[in-house]
């Protein structure tokens, strides 16, 4: 028999039954593989996207050059400059913290690069 501390809730335990087995060495070695497996991979995957949307800030990826040149002509007929675009879409593109000569703005353009959406960046 387990013994459990007394601050585990009943939910808890009826959740967590199968990792707490394998880890007290009473759940069997299939289980504790496949508890170990499981945890490995949420690593895995888990790393993999928070380095996506650490490219981006986001997790949209990076417009081509072709499209980052378009898209600062588009915003530079607005007096606006961007150091990062971003492609959300096939047909939408972000500039986060465009520096314009009214203020700093969110700009977001579509497939034809044309402004859709301009939002002023507040503090």
């Amino acid at each position: 028999m387990l013994r459990v501390q007394a601050w585990l809730s009943p939910r808890f335990l009826r959740t967590h039954e199968r990792a707490i087995l394998c880890a007290y060495g009473t759940g069997g070695p299939v289980m504790c593989r496949s508890i170990i497996a499981a945890i490995a991979l949420s690593f895995v995957f888990g790393a993999a996207g928070a380095q996506q949307r650490e490219k981006t800030g986001s997790g949209a990826e990076l417009a081509s050059a072709q499209e980052v040149a378009k898209v600062k002509e588009a915003i530079g007929r607005i007096n606006c400059k961007a150091d990062v675009v971003e492609k959300e879409s096939a047909s939408l593109f972000e500039v986060d913290d465009a520096q314009c000569e009214i203020g700093q703005y969110d700009i977001k353009l579509d497939g034809d690069f044309n402004i859709i959406v301009m939002t002023r960046d507040t503090l």
